[in-house]
């Protein structure tokens, strides 16, 4: 203890030996880094690659190839759990899990976390969203899991920052291309500004078609937090449109009924 307990003490600054020894470790790990990660896309091949605005993207299939090529094991540390968003125009169930990647030969790990959701496009019908009843929740956990195992692994093997020009290298080109839409992940913002008069006409013409009452619209607005029709954002509008294109008798009794419990099964490994 030191005499004068406010005075703390202070490590003296390393030396030049010992600075020079941290610089070098740290150089050996990134040369291992930079072999791992070049011995990691030698395992994969075109199909497990795409492009997503320009860059590439490997697919959880070809992170799923590299882990049991590199002894990688995996394990989840919380979750699956399951998040009701039944307030939303389209009500859906998200699902969120984290996990961690081990490599068995070095014991390094690295944590992350995967989501997906039951408005994926994947589970629309007919181009339309689905309300999470009309969804196989069981696969949306599932695809939660992958979704974070996919990161982990790649976290891991640093596969993350890849360059179109390593791939090339490797002699790999990539399978396919995606394209954000606006108002998607990566693309530009949402437009959160209000829909036109010309747009409320249709919406209400949609609504009159399908055989809407006006007490009906107001509750809808009511529960979407809207006074008006014109409030609707143009972002959601498109969604507002298909829930007036259905049966308004089914719209009630969903309300009157509340959200749909949790099946037992969706719980179950």
């Amino acid at each position: 203890m030191p005499e004068n307990p406010e005075v703390e003490d202070v490590p003296g600054e390393m030396d030049e030996q010992t600075q020079m020894e941290i610089l070098d470790v740290t150089e050996r790990r990134l040369k291992l880094q930079a072999k791992a990660t070049a011995l990691a896309i030698k395992v994969t091949n075109g199909r497990d690659w795409r492009m997503i605005r320009d860059e590439p993207y490997l697919e959880i299939g070809g992170s799923v190839k590299v882990a049991r090529v590199f002894g990688v094991s995996l394990e989840i540390i919380s979750g699956p759990e399951r998040i009701n968003h039944f307030d939303e125009i389209i009500p859906f169930v998200m699902f969120h899990t984290r996990v961690r990647a081990i490599h068995r030969g070095s014991g390094e790990s690295f944590e992350d976390e995967g989501e997906a959701t039951s408005k994926d496009p994947f589970y629309w019908r007919d181009k339309v969203p689905q309300p999470p009843e009309n969804v196989d929740l069981g696969d949306v956990r599932k695809k939660s899991i992958t979704n974070a195992y996919g990161r982990a692994i790649k976290g891991l093997l640093g596969l993350r920052t890849v360059t179109l020009d390593e791939l090339k290298a490797a002699g790999i080109t990539p399978g396919g291309r995606v394209e954000y839409a606006k108002g998607k992940k990566g693309g530009a913002k949402t437009d959160l500004s209000k829909i036109t008069k010309k747009q409320a006409a249709r919406f209400w013409g949609i609504a009159k078609t399908a055989k809407w009452e006006d007490d009906d619209i107001k509750a809808l607005l009511f529960v979407l937090g809207l006074e008006h029709t014109t409030d609707i954002p143009k972002a959601r509008y498109e969604e507002a449109c298909e829930i007036v294109a259905g049966d308004p008798e089914v719209w009630r009794n969903r309300q009157q009924e509340g959200p749909p419990e949790p099946e037992e099964r969706e719980e179950a490994e």
